[in-house]
Formats: structure tokens, sequence, C-alpha cells
């Protein structure tokens, strides 16, 4: 059995692929060194971060991702996964994103509360948005509960 999960922070995407439980690395694209640049990382995030079309666009993604699950006949599922450092609009994301998801009767699992709980900046790489080993492990953890109901 195959599993795709699709990460999109509004901005930002990528994927990874489990074909029978076991890992397939899915690639992230390395952007070129002037998108790296923190004034153009920092536009880019204020536009789509604060930015109304970024709500509208997201749940058009929605729309057709129910759609595709309906006519391709698979279980779609959204989990939310929190930034290192929370702030309040990423409250105000996740609510929307559990309210988007319920309304799309699609499965929603938001695994904040056991990131923050688990020691949350001390579960990302140091100077990165990405998470460490121990990181990896909650997530999983959290996880596992959640496909092994969906996959029933």
């Amino acid at each position: 059995m195959d599993v795709l999960g699709v990460s999109c922070y509004f901005h930002d995407a990528a994927a990874v692929l489990l074909r029978d439980g076991q890992l397939v690395t899915v690639p992230y694209p390395a952007r070129p060194a002037w998108s790296r640049l923190r004034l153009v990382e920092g536009l880019r995030y204020v536009r789509w971060r604060y930015g109304a079309p970024s709500y509208a666009l997201n749940a058009a993604i929605l729309d057709r991702f129910r759609a595709l699950a309906d006519e391709r006949r698979f279980v779609p599922a959204i989990v939310f996964l929190p930034a290192k450092r929370e702030r309040w609009d990423d409250r105000v994301r996740r609510r929307w994103l559990a309210a988007e998801a319920a309304r799309r009767a699609v499965a929603y699992l938001d695994v904040s509360d056991a990131v923050h709980a688990a020691g949350g900046e001390a579960l990302y790489i140091p100077d990165d948005a990405h998470w460490n080993e121990r990181g990896h492990a909650v997530v999983a953890e959290a996880l596992h509960p959640f496909l092994a109901h969906l996959l029933r």
C-alpha cells in the first residue's frame, strides 16, 4: 500500500511517499540562492502568511483534494504540523484548517499539542525550521493511531 503525504504551508510545499510502510524519499527541490535571501524570504512570508488570497487558494486546493478523493476512491486526511515558533496567526490558521476539513468531511489531526508537550523548539534542528530525529519520532508517534484508524 502506498501513502502519499503532501505538505503545504501556504507558500511552500513538499511530499513524502510511504510504500508498504517504508519511507521512500521524495527530494525537496533546491531553491536558487537569491530566493533564500532574508529580504526575499521575508517579503514572500508576509505576502502568503497574512494575505487573504492564501485562504481562498487553500480552500480551492481542499475542494480539489476532496473531489479527487471521491473520484479516485482514496481516504483524504490532513495533518497540521506546527512551526518551530507558534505565533498568534498559527492558532487562527489551525482553527481555519480544522473547520475547512470538517466542512469537507476530511479526517484532520493537529500535532501541535504533541510537539509542544514533548519539547517544542527542542524538537527542531538548531537554526532551521525542520525537525531533528526526536521531532520526527514525536510526530510519528502522534500520527500512528490517526493513520491506523484511517487504514482499517
